[in-house]
């Protein structure tokens, strides 16, 4: 059952790098254990739940920088004008997307899911190296900025 559920976590972070690809314009790769930043400070966590045919909980976590670029290219937001609620804004906006194209990906277009509006708080640096060394994320690179990606059925 573990591969099962590491393979849904690895669907979940393609979805996350086509995204950012695709909408933010960033080169992604997926970090081995060793590349992890565990000092990594000013992070973010947004989750989501969805239910339907399947049910579960997709989390992102992320350097605040990130956040930063992704207002900047995807919200247009002036970097001058990034905010914390533009930080909170734009990964609340990736996670709903891929979210969406996870489910979309796995289940179909057919089927009808539930989505919670995501939600967005700080974390500190050790809630962050243990969701990225849950056996169940993945951690990309994203522009020289660090996410984490999960998602538990």
């Amino acid at each position: 059952m573990p591969d099962v559920k590491r393979r849904e976590c690895e669907v979940f972070a393609e979805s996350l790098q086509s995204v950012l690809e695709k909408m933010v314009f960033m080169i992604t790769e997926t970090l081995e254990d060793d590349k992890i930043d565990s000092k990594a400070e000013k992070l973010l966590r947004a989750e989501m739940r969805f239910s339907g045919s399947q049910s579960g909980l997709a989390v992102l976590a992320a350097q605040s920088e990130l956040c930063a670029e992704i207002a900047e290219n995807m919200l247009g937001i002036d970097p001058d004008l990034v905010n914390q609620s533009s930080l909170e804004d734009a990964l609340r906006e990736i996670l709903n997307m891929t979210c969406g194209q996870y489910l979309t990906s796995r289940w179909g277009d057919e089927l009808i899911f539930d989505l919670t509006v995501p939600g967005v708080v700080g974390i500190n640096n050790e809630q962050w190296s243990e969701l990225a060394q849950d056996k169940l994320s993945v951690v990309i690179d994203a522009e020289g900025h660090q996410m984490v990606a999960a998602v538990y059925l």
